[in-house]
């Protein structure tokens, strides 16, 4: 694969046997692992996404995924029926456009799903595991590092620099 089919980010569940990779090309790949004798085999492929793909999540719980996409969506998808879960969740800044998404990450234990995207906003969501919760898919709030941003040791490459900088990485270790 070149270009815009490169995979950006793969997630892997060997209990559920299943390998989930998405693309720059906006897709969304289910593979099944259930054989390790044979290479895993592409069991569905999802278009939802306009734009590239930066990250997918998976919640065992209820077997959803979750993939946050440059065209400042975040679609849930349950990769066991193979149907989407909603609309897709739309990461709008305070003028209304439309924010690339480049992380999202299901918090395990909770029916929270937090994102964070080019602006440099950090987003929790419910995701409620069962379905049936009053702020279903809703944005609860959003939080944002108001520090200025620097690039440290590096010239910026637009000008005027960004105000605040990208988050493109969240861990979560509910352990901790």
């Amino acid at each position: 694969m070149t270009g815009k089919e490169d995979i950006s980010s793969i997630a892997y569940f060997g209990d559920e046997t299943v390998l989930i990779a998405s693309s720059w090309d906006g897709n969304v790949r289910f593979y099944d692992d259930a054989d390790a004798e044979d290479a895993a085999t592409a069991r569905h492929i999802m278009h939802k996404h306009t734009d590239a793909v930066n990250f997918v999540d998976f919640r065992k719980a209820d077997r959803i995924s979750a993939s946050g996409s440059d065209d400042g969506f975040i679609h849930l998808f349950n990769y066991q029926s193979l149907r989407n879960e909603g609309h897709g969740l739309e990461n709008r800044n305070s003028k209304g456009e439309l924010v690339e998404v480049k992380v999202c990450r299901f918090l395990e234990g909770t029916d929270l799903l937090v994102m964070a995207d080019l602006e440099g906003y950090i987003k929790f969501w419910c995701i409620p595991v069962d379905g049936a919760h009053p702020l279903k898919n809703k944005m609860l709030c959003a939080v944002r590092d108001e520090s200025p941003g620097e690039l440290r040791g590096h010239e910026s490459v637009v000008d005027p620099p960004p105000q605040y900088m990208p988050i493109r990485a969240i861990d979560w270790n509910e352990k901790e």
